[in-house]
């Protein structure tokens, strides 16, 4: 299960992930992504996301894409735990942690 809670604020939305991203929560982070106008960043707080499997990265990939796609930035803050291991392992940390 994931949750996705959104707030937007000078320019920047915040999606909050809480739970799980995987198979079953993919269409849910790109439908949320989706759903953001109007900003020029997106920033993904992973404070409190517990698990990120590949599916999970690909998913995360393809958000970031998306994003720029329409001229908006997207970067993963408060990354920690197994999330950060994940994405260290599959070296696209920087990727999706630094600028676009």
């Amino acid at each position: 299960m994931l949750t996705i809670t959104e707030a937007a604020r000078n320019g920047t939305a915040r999606l909050a992930l809480a739970g799980d991203l995987d198979l079953t929560t993919r269409p849910d982070l790109l439908a949320a992504v989706e759903k953001v106008r109007d900003v020029t960043a997106i920033h993904l707080d992973c404070a409190e996301l517990r698990f990120c499997d590949a599916t999970g990265v690909s998913a995360l990939l393809e958000a970031r894409e998306r994003a720029l796609a329409d001229g908006v930035t997207l970067t993963l803050v408060n990354l920690h735990g197994l999330p950060r291991r994940v994405l260290t392992i599959c070296d696209v940390i920087a990727l999706l942690t630094g600028p676009a």
